[in-house]
């Protein structure tokens, strides 16, 4: 292991990197601004969002049946709750000429968090927003309800994907309200990653107008090794695991229990072994109600009218198992009203591809994206 990756180890911690957010329930609240490297100006903010149960009954613990699962599969909200997500929102400095008037508003995968999109080692590879900010886009990263400095409510009955999907379409009708950073954003690019992608699936064929251009990252509908693939992660209780914080959370908070689970669940071939144990330091949390309901949401938007992008390491473990061959090319009937679809497989890449070496393209090739229709 190098000195600078040591140090990095040892002087870094996801809490230190983004600051805890402060519960406020009645509007999206500044905490405190800073400047980007990039020269963005930025504001951590603290989201609410309210949630109004729904399902066929009302499950406690101690009550558990098949109706959970049929409440899933309904696309159900399990409680009546207010969370609070905690957000980066960066835009361009007043004097900058090539400032874009598209939002891209990014959303992390289970086991991440909104750290994933500024990468803190080598972020000159591997940050997402640095080099966006770089194009003049403004950005907007938040953690997921049950992950970073999200609520964390109960991980069976609340973090599951539809309450992503319901947060991710709040996210967009606030932006598109002024109602973050006080502008109206017409335009509003989704970048989704893994379980992200499949939110940003869902909401569009829940609501097939709420997505202006759709840009999914490690994600097909094969599920055929969906699950076994998972499991090849090793995810265990995150409170029997190293970090402190995690002590509180109940056991169906889960995340990988090891650097080997982490390396086959997110990396293949053709990356920095250095970026492996950065990776496992600070990886977050999945839970067991994500992992049962993702499934039900892999739908077709045969009503989205947008653009689609798909884009995927050759090697994806979790949703292509042992190599993705076709697989991505359902999105033409995944999305047969699309205005446009690209598809982009990496060769010798694994599931996180943006944390292989491939990800200066994975950028390149989601800006020609963009620009090419108008974002």
């Amino acid at each position: 292991m190098s000195r600078s990756l040591l140090s990095f180890l040892l002087l870094s911690s996801p809490l230190s990197l983004i600051g805890p957010s402060v519960a406020h329930p009645a509007e999206v609240r500044p905490q405190d601004s800073f400047q980007h490297e990039s020269g963005h100006s930025c504001t951590n903010l603290v989201i609410p969002f309210n949630v109004t149960e729904n399902s066929d009954g009302h499950f406690e613990d101690d009550n558990y049946s098949i109706e959970v699962l049929h409440n899933f599969m309904d696309f159900r909200d399990f409680r009546t709750a207010t969370y609070h997500i905690s957000g980066i929102y960066c835009t361009p400095p007043a004097q900058a000429t090539n400032k874009q008037d598209t939002i891209q508003m990014l959303v992390h995968g289970a086991t991440f968090s909104k750290i994933m999109w500024d990468w803190p080692w080598q972020p000159e590879k591997y940050s997402w927003t640095r080099r966006m900010h770089a194009e003049g886009y403004p950005t907007l990263a938040f953690d997921l309800i049950g992950s970073g400095n999200s609520s964390h409510p109960h991980p069976l009955y609340e973090v599951q994907t539809q309450l992503i999907v319901e947060q991710v379409h709040h996210i967009i009708k606030l932006l598109k309200a002024g109602q973050i950073g006080g502008m109206k954003y017409d335009k509003v690019a989704y970048i989704g990653f893994s379980i992200a992608s499949i939110a940003g699936v869902s909401l569009a064929y829940q609501v097939p107008d709420a997505i202006d251009a759709l840009v999914l990252h490690g994600f097909t509908w094969d599920i055929q090794d969906l699950y076994p693939a998972f499991l090849s992660g090793l995810q265990v209780a995150a409170n029997g695991l190293e970090k402190p914080e995690w002590k509180k959370y109940a056991a169906e908070y889960t995340t990988q229990m090891n650097p080997a689970g982490r390396q086959a669940a997110v990396f293949y071939g053709d990356f920095d072994p250095e970026i492996v144990p950065v990776d496992f330091y600070l990886r977050d949390l999945d839970t067991l109600g994500l992992s049962i309901s993702l499934a039900y949401h892999l739908v077709t938007p045969n009503l989205y009218k947008g653009p689609v992008m798909l884009a995927n390491g050759d090697q994806d473990a979790t949703f292509c198992g042992r190599s993705c061959g076709s697989a991505p090319y359902a999105l033409y009937d995944r999305f047969p009203n699309a205005t446009d679809h690209d598809i982009k497989v990496y060769p010798q890449a694994g599931h996180g591809i943006h944390l292989h070496n491939h990800a200066q393209q994975l950028m390149d090739d989601t800006l020609a994206f963009l620009k090419r229709n108008g974002f």
